[in-house]
């Protein structure tokens, strides 16, 4: 049996498409988002961190002390999903927070995302480490055999 590896683009592609491998009784088929494909490719043993994993952590962040301009704000509906939303553009940036830190508001931009990367379970990673580790050639975990669509 040869081990068919096939990427899609989401979570409902990734729905749809294993639904068709099983009405097709395909044996050997993974089915992964690039997320996933980036998890594997990173150590195996770590998943990318889910929308909610991300969201208990910043809402932790947001209930500590310590911020000069985000703690007026930080208990406005809402805050955490903009919060979620800042970071993940900047993570997708390939930007470090502690290079720009001028001002209150970045400074408190970078204590926040050192507080959710700390309240993270250790095996979620968001997608800037998983990209970056596979980007300056870390352990690959998942040898491909057979073809991958």
């Amino acid at each position: 049996m040869t081990l068919r590896t096939v990427l899609v683009d989401g979570p409902l592609a990734m729905r749809m498409r294993r639904f068709q491998a099983a009405e097709a009784h395909a044996l050997g088929c993974q089915i992964l988002t690039i997320p996933l494909m980036a998890a594997r490719l990173a150590g195996g043993f770590v998943v990318p961190a889910s929308e909610e994993s991300l969201l208990s952590s910043i809402r932790a962040a947001l209930d500590e002390d310590g911020f000069e301009e985000l703690g007026k704000v930080s208990d406005l509906p809402g805050m955490a999903r903009a919060v979620l939303k800042s970071l993940n553009t900047w993570w997708l940036s390939g930007l470090s927070v502690h290079d720009q830190m001028k001002g209150a508001r970045l400074a408190d931009f970078g204590l926040l995302e050192c507080r959710v990367r700390k309240g993270l379970p250790p095996e979620c990673w968001f997608h800037r480490i998983l990209f970056l580790r596979r980007r300056l050639g870390f352990s690959s975990a998942l040898r491909f055999s057979g073809r991958s669509t």
